[in-house]
């Protein structure tokens, strides 16, 4: 399993915020995942943003009689049923104000407001990209596990980061890109009778989904010559015309992670420490759910069924540029520029010790791109800042300079490939896991309680003759 990967070919975007929702359950004997991302965004560049593109790690359509359906829809975030983490919701006008708690916690406030446009749902339209919407591509994707959806808005979004809208897209995948559901217990008679399951998966960055998406194709375009070209044209359009186009790029401020589940799964984290996330331990939920006595609660959907309260668990995790600041282009450079207009001037050297010294030769090479887009200025040595941080122009030129560094991240190992890339808009992770459970039919509860019974029966007897003897 892996997040979405947002992206306009050739622009540069920012999410101020990311939540990511991921809920397993066991219905029918089978694992299920949904999942739900709410996020705001905003287009960081100079033009407006008519459109952009979601990946997903899995492949979210099924065919019925013929025909493609999707299994992902936008929604409106201030729907109920999903958005149980925000304290507080304010609708004035079209803008929509969420709060959250803020993820740094002291001495910072303890919760964030987070304006919007209301909603995406109601001005966007979410289809499968039209260009891959051939047969043959469509089957491949379905081979890699992967989708591709595009946005369309009906009000662009304006240049600059001048206003920003509210998303919440609902996921279904249809197949789980995730290691084949295996027994721990490899007795046969002992399997069938306690039916005792494990899975071991794991939740990627978006950077990671991107790797594995270019590598599964050319693997396919490697090793099955007759669909060979059909890899190729879905390389490009994915990859090379898409998310590694000239100038794209996507930097999410606030990412939040939410995976949950309820009985009968178990749940454990597992592997080593992620040092770009900041992990917040598991919470216990008391969900109204619908639940029926076959299958148990089901979390998405109360359509038609009595709601009882459900006991879930969640674990929380915290990443993005606030969980990187030391790391984080656009953080550095607002940084090293508010640090410039203060005075006393400083010269190049100083700004560099001063505000990352262990990255002190990156640092220098930064200050020098940002003099190239004129952000600031040398005059005698010393430092000076060309615009105020809040001006449109500085944003502007910010943008180009992502741009820069985001291409820096396809390039060769030279020297200034090097130094671009010690700062960056993505901030990778990964997340090890392992489900437990226990999955029983009629037969074999039938067979569990009367080999109970059996047993008791039998220690009573045999207690008796015992005692009798």
């Amino acid at each position: 399993m892996a997040c979405i990967d947002i992206f306009a070919p050739g622009r540069a975007l920012n999410i101020p915020i990311l939540i990511e929702q991921i809920w397993l359950q066991i219905r029918k004997r089978q694992l299920l995942v949904t999942e739900i991302y709410d996020f705001v965004l905003q287009t960081s560049d100079d033009q407006k943003l008519s459109e952009f593109l979601i990946a997903s790690p899995h492949f979210c359509r099924e065919k019925r009689r013929g025909t493609w359906n999707d299994r992902v829809v936008l929604s409106h975030v201030r729907a109920a049923g999903w958005g149980w983490f925000y304290t507080q919701q304010r609708l004035v006008g079209d803008v929509l104000t969420m709060t959250v708690p803020n993820s740094l916690g002291p001495p910072a406030h303890e919760t964030l407001d987070i304006p919007g446009l209301d909603d995406g749902s109601n001005i966007a339209l979410l289809h499968w990209v039209k260009e891959i919407d051939e047969e043959q591509r469509v089957e491949m994707m379905a081979e890699i596990k992967k989708s591709l959806y595009k946005v369309t808005l009906a009000s662009p979004l304006e240049p600059l980061a001048r206003n920003q809208m509210w998303f919440r897209l609902i996921v279904e995948p249809t197949r789980l890109d995730i290691p084949g559901i295996r027994p721990f217990l490899r007795d046969n008679l002992i399997e069938f009778v306690v039916p005792f399951y494990l899975l071991t998966a794991h939740i990627s960055s978006p950077t990671e989904v991107r790797k594995m998406t270019v590598t599964q194709l050319e693997q396919m375009r490697a090793l099955d010559p007759l669909r060979a070209s059909v890899a190729e044209e879905l390389l490009k359009i994915i990859a090379r015309d898409g998310f590694d186009a000239p100038g794209t790029t996507t930097r999410v401020e606030d990412h939040r992670i939410m995976l949950g589940t309820y009985a009968p799964l178990h749940m454990s984290i597992h592997g080593q420490p992620v040092p770009t996330l900041g992990f917040f331990g598991a919470q216990t939920l008391h969900l109204k759910l619908p639940v029926d006595d076959i299958h148990g609660p089901d979390i998405r959907t109360s359509v038609g069924r009595s709601l009882q309260t459900v006991e879930a668990e969640v674990y929380n995790w915290s990443g993005g540029s606030v969980r990187n600041p030391e790391k984080d282009l656009a953080t550095v450079i607002r940084t090293l520029a508010h640090e410039a207009a203060t005075l006393p001037p400083k010269t190049k050297e100083e700004l560099a010790t001063r505000m990352t010294p262990w990255r002190y030769s990156e640092a220098c090479f930064l200050l020098d791109r940002m003099a190239d887009q004129q952000l600031i200025s040398f005059v005698d040595g010393k430092c000076r800042v060309c615009f105020k941080l809040e001006d449109e122009e500085f944003t502007k030129k910010l943008a180009k300079l992502r741009n820069l560094y985001a291409q820096a991240h396809r390039s060769n190992d030279s020297y200034s490939a090097q130094a671009l890339r010690a700062f960056t808009d993505c901030h990778p992770f990964r997340i090890d896991f392992t489900v437990s459970w226990i999955s029983t039919t009629w037969v074999q509860r039938l067979l569990i309680v009367g080999g109970a019974v059996t047993s008791v029966l039998g220690f009573i007897l045999a207690l008796i003759c015992f005692l009798r003897g």
